[in-house]
Parts: C-alpha cells; sequence; structure tokens
C-alpha cells in the first residue's frame, strides 16, 4: 500500500514539476536564476543547507530541492524537467549519456541489532545471506536466531551493492522492504535476528543518538566515515550532482560551490567526507 501511495505521489510530483519548469522557461527571457534539483533522499538535508547558503551569497537565486527517489530524479533530470539530480552512487551503463559531478563520499554500512554478537562479515558471507543461502545467525557463529533481512529496493545503496557483489535483483532471498535509511535503522535496532543495509553516516548518527543498532566491518574494515576518508573502506561511493548536458551559467556554479571547501563545514555536519580529500 504504501509504495503504491510513494509511485503516486512520484508521479504527481512529476506532472507539478513539468508544469511549473514550463511556466518558468516561459516567464524567464534572460538567464535563468532558479535551480530544481530532485533526487534521493540521502543527502537532501545537505543539499538543502548548500542551497540556503548559495542564495544568502547570491541574491535573486533561488535553489529548489526535492525529495523524488533516485529514478524518479533521474527520470524527470533525462526530460529536461529538471537541472539536477542527487545520486549516492557511480552512474550505471545505461546512464552513461548523464553527467556526474562527485561532491563528497560516503559508505554502505552493513547493520544489525546492537544485541548481535557477530563481530564482521566477509562479502561471501553478506552474499550468502542476501540470497537466503544463509538464513540463522548460527550458520556465522552467532545465534541460534533466524536472519530477517530488510532490502532498500530501488535505492542507490542496493543497486550500489548488489554490483560491488555481482549478483542480481532477482537472486535476493525472503526479506521485507525499507523505504529508507530511519526506516531500516528502525527495524534493526527493534528486531534482534534483522541485518540492513544504511549510509554510513546515517548510521554513526543514529548510534550517537542511542539507536539500538551496530555497522559490522566489511571484510575487516570498520564502516566509519574516518575509514572512508582514508579511502580504506570497500563500500564508499561517491555521492553526484547529475545534469542532462554540461552544466552551465547558474548550474554550473552552484555544482562547483557544492564540492568546494566553502561547505565543507556542511558535510562533515551530516557525516560525509569531502571528494576530493587525500590519505
Amino acid at each position: 500500500m504504501f509504495l503504491r501511495y510513494l509511485q503516486a505521489f512520484a508521479l504527481a510530483a512529476l506532472v507539478s514539476i513539468t508544469s511549473q519548469v514550463e511556466a518558468q522557461k516561459a516567464s524567464s527571457p534572460t538567464e535563468q536564476q532558479k535551480l530544481l534539483v530532485v533526487g534521493a533522499v540521502l543527502f537532501m538535508p545537505l543539499m538543502v543547507d548548500i542551497a540556503r547558503r548559495f542564495e544568502s551569497l547570491n541574491p535573486g537565486v533561488h535553489i529548489d530541492v526535492r525529495l523524488t527517489g533516485v529514478a524518479e530524479g533521474l527520470s524527470i533530470v533525462r526530460a529536461g524537467h529538471a537541472d539536477i539530480a542527487m545520486l549516492q552512487r557511480p552512474l550505471q551503463n545505461n546512464e552513461r549519456e548523464l553527467f556526474g559531478h562527485a561532491i563528497a563520499r560516503d559508505g554502505v554500512a552493513v547493520i544489525v541489532n546492537g544485541d548481535n554478537p557477530l563481530k564482521n562479515i566477509t562479502s561471501k558471507e553478506l552474499a550468502g545471506i542476501l540470497t537466503g543461502r544463509i538464513d540463522n545467525w548460527k550458520a556465522l557463529n552467532g545465534r541460534d536466531l533466524p536472519v530477517r533481512l530488510s532490502w532498500r529496493k530501488g535505492e542507490g545503496s542496493t543497486y550500489f551493492l548488489l554490483d560491488y557483489l555481482k549478483l542480481k535483483p532477482e537472486q535476493l532471498g525472503p526479506h521485507s522492504i525499507s523505504v529508507d535509511n530511519d526506516d531500516s535503522i528502525k527495524f534493526v535496532a527493534s528486531n534482534v535476528g534483522a541485518v540492513s543495509l544504511a549510509s554510513v553516516a546515517a548510521s554513526e548518527r543514529a548510534i550517537k543518538t542511542g539507536a539500538a543498532i551496530r555497522t559490522l566491518p566489511f571484510d575487516g574494515f570498520p564502516a566509519s566515515s574516518r575509514m572512508i576518508q582514508n579511502h580504506a573502506y570497500p563500500l564508499s561511493r561517491p555521492l553526484l550532482l547529475v545534469t542532462r548536458t554540461l552544466p552551465q551559467g547558474l548550474q554550473q556554479r552552484f555544482i562547483e560551490y557544492s564540492g568546494s571547501p566553502r561547505v565543507l563545514d556542511l558535510q562533515l555536519k551530516y557525516g560525509f567526507v569531502p571528494y576530493e580529500q587525500t590519505k
């Protein structure tokens, strides 16, 4: 029911966005002073803060940041009805006509309940859990509890992880659906046998506020912002601003600003790592 509601909401948002963009084009004969940014929930709060700061430095400019989801955001940009899409993974082969501009780094964390004694998870073990071959934690020297997998259908983190593990969506075993990071974290915190995915940044924030979850080291590397900063964590990924063509004018200035040292404090506020930072 919720997924049908979300799909209907996304469709209504697309119709509304299309109408507004066409009206904007008709009434803006001079250089565009508005940008529409759509897409992923993961770094929407960061982009909202960056947009408000950019507006304060550029009177008369308005940056509208809207949540549409990854797939819908890319579709809207492809159709020319938005200027920029937020994407929390690399562009895929069938998206190579688009242009990705990295502004920061994050990682995908494998999260379990705080009472789960597992100390590490390997690529092979995680693939076994996702495909259903491992359905009890005792197979990993844990408690005799069934594995309860919650999966993020259609989001950037799931595409990224499946590609890393060389798995296809149809290979997934039994699972429930989580809508976003918060949903995954709540599911894991309330189920001792649960496992799910969440961004490293969101997981670290949740743990600091007392959420009953743990992030598992992956192939021996802790899932932490420090490991991402050191380029050591295997499941790190870029946060991209995606455009249909090479950016120009206001679009180019905003993208450059979003990845610049002038917003470093905002990136750190949300637990992200500057993209160009070296070891």
